[in-house]
């Protein structure tokens, strides 16, 4: 479980900003990679947040083609290339990505908030369960 920029969400105006009109709303998260090998690790992760918090799991740059390729660009993707199932979780890009202006009273500490438990209890039930998920679907490195 990967996680990497879960701080920034959507404010009245931002979508109005071409480079911040997709970052997510409140209770939402983009994640990516979680049926990608393993279709059993997509659905205990969305069965542990179905009955936790219910977040919205944005799949917009769930696919290891998009031209963000996303899928690529962070520390989970080593673990994919050994065949560990991954997910990602994020809040994408944003008008201040690697910017000096990206700075902590940009972050939304309630949101961030409900995401990281999610992800706790989601590394949890993965942790108390008997077997690891199983990889179903071989990884295709077609990134760049």
């Amino acid at each position: 479980l990967n996680i990497d920029m879960i701080g920034r969400y959507q404010n009245p105006g931002d979508e109005n900003h071409p480079q911040n009109k997709d970052l997510p709303k409140q209770n939402e998260v983009f994640t990516i990679g979680s049926r990608m090998m393993s279709t059993e690790l997509g659905e205990w992760s969305d069965a542990v947040n179905k009955s936790f918090l219910n977040l919205t799991f944005n799949l917009k740059y769930d696919d290891p083609n998009h031209p963000e390729q996303f899928f690529y660009r962070s520390d989970h993707y080593n673990y994919a290339r050994k065949g560990i199932p991954i997910i990602f979780y994020m809040d994408g890009s944003h008008a201040d990505y690697h910017q000096v202006s990206d700075s902590i009273e940009k972050i939304n500490f309630e949101s961030m908030e409900k995401v990281t438990k999610t992800i706790f209890a989601t590394g949890w039930d993965l942790a108390n369960r008997p077997v690891r998920p199983k990889v179903d679907k071989p990884l295709k490195e077609t990134g760049n």
